[in-house]
């Protein structure tokens, strides 16, 4: 096949800049939901400028639309340099989007055909694979480079303004990394008058014999040790600590904490249970943190049952991909759906509790972002309006070897 250089219209670059400013409105409670036409034009966009713009002969984009549905969308150009655009859904769990072979195998590219390259976008639930001719003695010059780098960052933008189902709940990434800047020099400025104002009560309480004065001093004290603690949780928000990747046993792990949990609620109507139909599941991740990561859904879901005020179930599930290239962890509870827009447009929100809704730990969804985040995952909500709700976290089995 004899592939050509094909220039980029003006008409599709002009197309593209009209999108992005539609897209790009202020934040609003409510944002607004993208047609199906819109989405299918953002796709075919997307893939027919890596075809256009870059050396390869097929562009295909993998996005996830349920927990067990991929839209698959590709541009390829056949041996007249013409473009046909193609779209599917497949039925796949949303984990494959961290799968390399089986990204590859639903791109449908033959290995014979060239060389294939994947780029994964795990917070966007989306991933691209592109096909490179089999050119003999191409050399990739800087222009190239810097080329394919714009590419990637005009796609990670097409696809921040417009991912995300009309059911399933995504952290707002851009958002929450501004709110943890912030939180950062916020609590780092509320910390240190706060450790003056501890240690002075502290000190006139070993002085202070009047009894009424004590229990003044006391109560400054409780609430300024408070306001410590929420410090503590902004700042393990704001500074999560660098993960320290081992290799253990996740279903034993799972089980492990699960137990303690399900012992924590021997006294309540609120069960909770871990199912997986595998025996034994080697990670590499920090398994601190995946212990923090599970105990925060969970809890989740308990305060979630709570505010209905009746018994139900937290269920923690776990299975790999087809491949073992990831892992799928689903935690799901019985409190019923979310029909507060409030609560699911700020779920993930730090310091926001939808406790009256039924659902919100202030941190906990946050503090799981971020953990999320720092093992190369995704985590998301899927919350059908009529339905039970649950969190899905893709996490991958192992790290890439530092350099």
């Amino acid at each position: 096949m004899t592939v050509s250089y094909l220039t980029l219209p003006a008409a599709i670059a002009n197309r593209c800049l009209e999108l992005l400013l539609a897209a790009d409105i202020p934040a609003a409670e409510h944002p607004p939901e993208r047609s199906s036409e819109q989405i299918s034009e953002v796709e075919r966009l997307i893939t027919e400028i890596w075809v256009r713009q870059s050396r390869c002969v097929s562009a295909t984009l993998l996005r996830i639309e349920t927990p067990n549905r991929v839209r698959v969308s590709s541009v390829r150009l056949d041996s007249e340099n013409r473009l046909t655009h193609e779209v599917r859904l497949v039925s796949e769990p949303c984990t494959v989007i961290l799968d390399g072979q089986a990204l590859l195998r639903l791109a449908a590219e033959n290995p014979e055909d060239g060389l294939q390259s994947i780029h994964q976008w795990p917070r966007h639930l989306a991933a691209l694979v592109l096909q490179h001719p089999p050119v003999p003695g191409t050399v990739e010059g800087e222009s190239d480079r810097v080329l394919a780098a714009d590419l990637m960052q005009l796609t990670q933008t097409f696809l921040g303004k417009f991912n995300g189902a009309a059911n399933m709940i995504l952290p707002p990434s851009d958002k929450l990394q501004a709110m943890a800047e912030f939180a950062a020099g916020a609590g780092h400025e509320i910390n240190n008058p706060l450790a003056s104002i501890v240690g002075q009560t502290q000190m006139l309480l070993r002085s202070e014999t009047s009894i009424d004065r004590q229990q003044a001093l006391e109560t400054i004290g409780t609430q300024a040790w408070r306001i410590r603690d929420m410090i503590g949780n902004t700042m393990l928000f704001a500074r999560p600590p660098k993960p320290k990747f081992e290799v253990f046993d996740f279903i034993r792990m799972a089980q492990e904490v699960t137990q303690q949990l399900t012992e924590d609620l021997a006294s309540s109507e609120i069960v909770v249970t871990f199912h997986s139909e595998e025996t034994r599941l080697l990670i590499q991740a920090d398994i601190t943190q995946l212990q923090a990561l599970i105990g925060h859904l969970v809890r989740n879901g308990v305060e979630a049952i709570r505010g209905r005020k009746g018994p139900g179930r937290v269920t923690v599930s776990a299975a790999p991909t087809i491949h073992g290239d990831a892992l799928q962890l689903i935690v799901e509870d019985t409190a019923g759906a979310i029909n507060d827009d409030s609560v699911r447009t700020h779920l993930f929100d730090p310091f926001f509790s939808g406790r009256q809704a039924g659902r919100g730990l202030g941190f906990g969804l946050c503090l799981a972002w971020q953990i999320v985040n720092s093992h190369r995952g995704f985590i998301f909500c899927y919350a059908p309006q009529s339905t039970a709700t649950a969190f899905h976290i893709g996490l991958p089995l192992e790290q890439p070897v530092s350099p």
